[in-house]
């Protein structure tokens, strides 16, 4: 949404996921020379998913110029969730695990952008942002400042 020619306001969505099976195998040596075989075999799966709001301002005075440096600044929400199930086995038992947990984190993000326009309605772009953790709704807190980087494309809709 393209409020003044140097002020904007730009919206994004973004998902990630990650899984990894995994099967571990050991043997227990006993103070009595006995030998239990342990196992644990089972797939760790994490999804997040980040939503954000931001202002954008920009610093180059001739909108004309193919190449534009932005500010950015607003608010992101992330929530994500990990899964670990599997079982456990110590030779003589198997024991089936599943462990759960989610957390929702409110960001205040800023930092710089650069666009280069393509077309007449595309154009490329890089946002490297630093986020600050203002909130956080988990038994654990995340990192208080993050940071994230972004390439990608964008296309205008409208008249420009």
């Amino acid at each position: 949404l393209q409020w003044r020619p140097r002020l904007a306001v730009q919206l994004g969505v973004a998902y990630s996921q990650f899984s990894n099976p995994y099967n571990y195998q050991a043997t227990l040596v006993g103070s009595d020379g006995s030998l239990t075989p342990l196992g644990r075999s089972g797939r760790a799966t994490s999804h997040l998913v980040s939503v954000s709001a931001l202002g954008r301002y920009t610093l180059t005075k001739k909108p004309a110029h193919r190449v534009q440096f932005d500010l950015l600044g607003g608010l992101t929400l992330e929530h994500g969730s990990y899964r670990d199930r599997g079982t456990t086995s110590d030779g003589t038992q198997t024991l089936a695990y599943d462990n759960q947990n989610s957390t929702s984190a409110l960001l205040l993000t800023l930092g710089p952008s650069v666009r280069y326009r393509v077309g007449r309605s595309l154009e490329l772009f890089s946002d490297y942002t630093f986020n600050l953790n203002v909130a956080t709704n988990a038994a654990y807190t995340p990192e208080r400042v993050s940071t994230a980087g972004s390439l990608g494309l964008r296309y205008r809709f409208g008249a420009r």
